[in-house]
């Protein structure tokens, strides 16, 4: 299990149930798939898009022809592995839906205590981190060097349109 899953009743302070805990463990144990699946094709997109600007570059340093070939070749296979993986996903987020259904109908409406005054000595107790789910996510950030020249300004802006091109391309309809 990756993480904790959220649940709006679970609070600092509030004393809570065995059963509750361990029902969110199940709902953990039957998005793990899920969650495999996604990270999968998560690897898979953000490797495409270093391919790519690997790509771009060496079209700019004037690399050979065949070299670019070959790259582009392993960048097909790549997108043939994204196919795939996005396949997978949607197959596992289908199952795990289905799964979580039952599961939370299975389990009957739990109510947290809610009390005005904690059982807890804040002063006395120690604060222990433990990985939520909102500690789980993942960024895809790009490095852009800016040169002062001439080229470098021409070369600079290319490589910020070609990468916002890319991560806009696929959602929306713009043709190059």
């Amino acid at each position: 299990m990756a993480s904790i899953p959220y649940d709006r009743t679970l609070s600092l302070g509030n004393l809570v149930p065995l059963q509750k805990i361990k029902d969110l463990m199940d709902i953990a144990e039957i998005e793990k798939p899920q969650e495999f699946a996604a990270q999968r094709l998560r690897n898979l997109t953000e490797s495409s898009h270093k391919m790519k600007m690997i790509a771009l570059e060496m079209e700019n340093m004037n690399i050979s022809w065949d070299d670019q070939k070959q790259l582009t070749g392993e960048i097909e296979k790549l997108k043939k592995s994204m196919s795939k993986a996005a396949i997978e996903l949607a197959s596992e987020t289908i199952a795990c839906q289905n799964k979580l259904f039952d599961l939370i109908e299975s389990q009957r409406q739990k109510r947290m205590s809610a009390m005005i005054e904690s059982p807890l000595d804040y002063a006395l107790s120690k604060v222990k981190q433990f990985p939520f789910s909102s500690d789980s996510m993942t960024f895809d950030v790009q490095y852009f060097r800016n040169e002062d020249s001439k080229e470098g300004v021409r070369a600079h802006s290319a490589t910020v349109s070609s990468y916002v091109h890319g991560k806009v391309k696929f959602g929306s309809k713009i043709d190059s």
